[in-house]
């Protein structure tokens, strides 16, 4: 800390406490919002720019298969 670099000497504390306790800092809350909203997005309806096909109800052809 007396250099100055506040960061790692807080990222070195953190690291030392989850040894010792065997447990995780509880992350903030910035942190936490972040997630949530990439959880949410996740579950986001999108519509699809894909075309219809239909399902052909048969074992396909070793050509169909290749092409695939």
């Amino acid at each position: 800390m007396s250099s100055g670099e506040l960061e790692a000497a807080w990222c070195d504390l953190k690291g030392w406490y989850s040894t010792v306790n065997n447990c995780l800092p509880k992350p903030y809350f910035e942190t936490m919002a972040k997630k949530t909203w990439e959880r949410e997005e996740l579950y986001v309806v999108r519509p699809m720019n894909k075309e219809h096909f239909k399902i052909k109800d048969r074992k396909p052809e070793d050509s169909e298969i290749r092409e695939v």
